[in-house]
């Protein structure tokens, strides 16, 4: 379908392609997606991301039925770029009109908590599973903008000799992937020739 191939160039906001949801989908059971809604029907308690903490409560955010409102629309959004290009290349499959379990929509029920209280939940262990953050604080260079994200093209930075390799949507979606690094380290390696030769 060609998501591989987008490049920072066509794509409407390189926030939402870098920093924006992705598909909760698992391998198991022969593959399915994962929908936290129906997680929350099944008993899981949902919050809102942790913001804070002090002695035994932690601080959350209470937006979290819009936070879920977003992780629901990526497989439509999905769902919909693959019946379109099915339609635009005529490919005969049988038609798949399944985009989430039902009867999930209203769950989890009642108010968004603003804290909890490890203790009173029966909470005893944590465990931390948040991803992650870029940190170039150790390079003593004005290199970073928005995000904590490097300033560069495709790798290529404004300061001679410095470059960077193998970010999330560095320059394409692929970027962070094996099958598109190498495309990636080719145009360095080209800008560093270019440089010397």
């Amino acid at each position: 379908m060609g998501g591989f191939d987008r490049t920072i160039e066509n794509v409407d906001s390189i926030d939402d392609a870098r920093y924006g949801s992705s598909s909760h989908t698992s391998g198991a059971a022969g593959g399915h997606d994962i929908y936290l809604r129906h997680m929350a029907k099944n008993g899981v308690t949902l919050v809102g991301p942790v913001t804070g903490g002090s002695g035994d409560s932690l601080s959350l955010r209470t937006d979290l039925d819009e936070i879920l409102k977003a992780i629901d629309a990526h497989p439509v959004k999905w769902k919909q770029n693959v019946d379109a290009y099915i339609e635009k290349n005529c490919i005969q499959v049988p038609p798949d009109n399944t985009i989430e379990p039902p009867d999930i929509s209203d769950w989890p029920k009642g108010d968004v908590p603003s804290s909890l209280n490890l203790v009173e939940a029966g909470i005893k262990n944590i465990i931390w599973s948040t991803g992650f953050k870029y940190n170039f604080d150790w390079i003593k260079l004005p290199i970073t903008g928005e995000h904590n994200y490097p300033i560069q093209h495709r790798g290529v930075t404004e300061y001679p000799g410095l470059y960077f390799m193998g970010l999330q949507w560095m320059y394409g979606s692929k970027s962070a992937q094996f099958i598109g690094v190498g495309e990636d380290a080719e145009y360095v390696a080209g800008h560093i020739a270019g440089r010397f030769g």
